[in-house]
């Protein structure tokens, strides 16, 4: 996932974990030494605000994230 930041900068960041309830999700740099914590709600505005952009979903955690937020737009 690549972030814009309050200062306009981008950041890559990678899913590192789902709530079993996908309610939760915590992204963190290469180096694990950044993290981000968004609640469901919190990302899908992130996503609509234009403020994150999904990279192509190669990874199963990548293709995971992409499932866990169709669902969610749909319930």
């Amino acid at each position: 996932m690549d972030f814009v930041r309050h200062d306009g900068s981008n950041v890559k960041f990678k899913l590192a974990w789902i709530s079993p309830r996908r309610s939760c999700f915590i992204f963190t740099d290469r180096r694990g030494r950044d993290s981000m914590t968004f609640t469901a709600d919190e990302l899908v505005r992130t996503f609509r605000e234009q403020r994150a952009v999904l990279a192509s979903a190669t990874s199963v955690v990548d293709r995971a994230l992409v499932a866990a937020l169709e669902q969610i737009e749909v319930d």
